[in-house]
């Protein structure tokens, strides 16, 4: 069962959070999508990662912890389809909240502390270097995101910023 931080933050909140990474080790990202290559699951610095390419998702590991990443094949050959297991691999999956239109959709980060064994009869501990780590980012996240905002009826994580915002009816929480 993965841990997971449902949340909503304007990108102000995302740069400070890019920068308290930069203080917990050698963060690195790789791709969340499926690629065609395996060279394209090469981490690169988390910042310029973002900058370059501007996902919506991306996993994030430490430099240490990258040579454990497990990778999936898909498909083999020409058409060959690729992904890094975040079930799997000591990874934090980060979908990043988009702002469009004056609707700010949610962000999440998500981890797994364990995965099963290949023949499912137990569950293996990823890390513990890793396990600390994770943790300490997604408690760093609930502390900076502990106002909340209606979507749907529901109470949701959110940054201040985000909560002025919304309450404001500058923008609307979304879940995308």
């Amino acid at each position: 069962m993965p841990s997971v931080v449902t949340f909503w933050w304007l990108p102000p909140d995302e740069d400070e959070f890019l920068e308290y990474l930069s203080g917990t080790g050698e963060v690195v990202a790789l791709p969340a999508d499926c690629v065609k290559s395996k060279a394209l699951l090469v981490p690169k610095p988390y910042k310029s990662y973002i900058h370059e390419h501007g996902p919506t998702q991306l996993l994030l590991a430490l430099q240490e912890h990258v040579v454990d990443c497990k990778i999936d094949v898909l498909s083999q050959g020409q058409d060959g389809v690729y992904n890094i297991s975040d079930l799997e691999s000591p990874v934090l999956a980060y979908q990043r909240g988009e702002l469009q239109d004056r609707r700010l959709g949610q962000s999440n980060i998500s981890a797994y502390w364990s995965f099963p064994s290949q023949d499912a009869a137990a569950m293996i501990p990823k890390h513990h270097t890793f396990v600390k780590w994770g943790k300490k980012v997604l408690s760093w996240i609930r502390r900076s995101t502990d106002d909340k905002v209606e979507c749907n009826g529901f109470s949701y994580r959110s940054s201040r910023r985000a909560k002025q915002a919304v309450v404001q009816g500058k923008l609307h929480a979304v879940l995308y």
